[in-house]
């Protein structure tokens, strides 16, 4: 399992990369070329005012055919370079998406026999879940929830997880401007086909070329349809908006590690909708928890949970563990 992860990680982060690499190429000679014959038409216009008839109308059909050939090139660069760049990255986030549930499936053996049993049988060392907090704003940078608030919907997350000997291990705290998916952000299936689920997984953080850490990404946002909360198996982001419970982060975590059925007690965290007073796990949910891609026995930053706590209210942000 942590070699598949280590492989699908590190040749994700290559071809971003390289993807970004190619964009910015693009970007840069689209402007270059656009800004030459831009500069050669004004030229054009300049020489055409000067010349006496008929050379003027004749320099004015040139400067037309320039003026056609400029709109022609920028229309190429904006509408069907780029446009082909953002699928080949489209495509790209799909075939990662379907190697992740390859070493899904890969790492069943391996974790039913040095893990799940051993967590069944009692044996639970502390174990570590890093995330990285995104929270959206609008365009004059308003957050979509007070950093606050969201640093005490952490400290709520921890304490759910301190029953299963699991610690919150938070990478840092950053708002993004990104007003089009502060509202009406789909969940579901459905939203695996949408132009947020690419946005999303971009800009979701990593483990780092190597690494067989895999964090996990929380969007904080205005509005989620429908619920409180989203998280879509397969991926590595959870998205919660301004209705959150104490107990929302805790249970779409527990979604992406294969908790994918709910719960019918109010008091678990898998119920749904979550409270606050949703506030348990059983102990076979801590075992599938502790088991999944997402939980480590060690740490970036060897954070405990008497750090998380003490830092996360402490109303500092960036790194909460270190």
């Amino acid at each position: 399992m942590n070699l598949c992860i280590m492989v699908v990680n590190t040749i994700r982060i290559i071809v971003r990369t390289v993807i970004q690499i190619v964009r910015e190429i693009v970007t840069t000679v689209c402007n270059w070329v656009t800004t030459v014959i831009r500069t050669i038409r004004e030229v054009t216009e300049k020489v055409c005012s000067w010349l006496p008839w008929p050379l003027n109308k004749l320099c004015d059909w040139v400067t037309k055919i320039i003026e056609v050939i400029e709109t022609v090139t920028e229309w190429v660069c904006e509408e069907i370079i780029e446009r082909i760049v953002d699928w080949v990255e489209i495509i790209f986030e799909y075939i990662f998406y379907i190697l992740t549930w390859v070493c899904w499936l890969v790492s069943w053996p391996f974790r039913f026999l040095l893990d799940l049993i051993w967590c069944w049988l009692g044996i639970r060392p502390r174990k570590f879940i890093h995330i990285c907090v995104k929270i959206l704003t609008d365009e004059k940078d308003n957050p979509a929830m007070p950093i606050d608030d969201v640093r005490v919907l952490i400290a709520e997350t921890q304490k759910r997880f301190d029953q299963c000997n699991i610690t919150l291990c938070v990478l840092g705290l950053e708002l993004v401007k990104k007003p089009e998916y502060l509202t009406d952000v789909s969940c579901g299936i459905g939203g695996l086909f949408s132009g947020h689920h690419v946005w999303f997984t971009n800009n979701q953080c990593t483990g780092g070329v190597g690494s067989s850490i895999v964090p996990i990404t929380l969007y904080v946002i205005k509005n989620v349809k429908p619920g409180k909360g989203c998280s879509i198996p397969g991926t590595h982001y959870v998205i919660i908006d301004t209705e959150a419970s104490n107990a929302t982060i805790a249970h779409e975590i527990g979604h992406l590690s294969d908790l994918w059925s709910h719960s019918d007690d109010p008091q678990n965290v898998m119920y749904s909708p979550t409270s606050d007073d949703s506030v348990n796990f059983t102990k076979n949910q801590c075992c599938m928890i502790r088991t999944s891609r997402y939980s480590t026995l060690s740490s970036f930053f060897g954070c405990s949970s008497k750090q998380l706590r003490s830092k996360v209210l402490s109303g500092k942000s960036g790194s909460c563990c270190g």
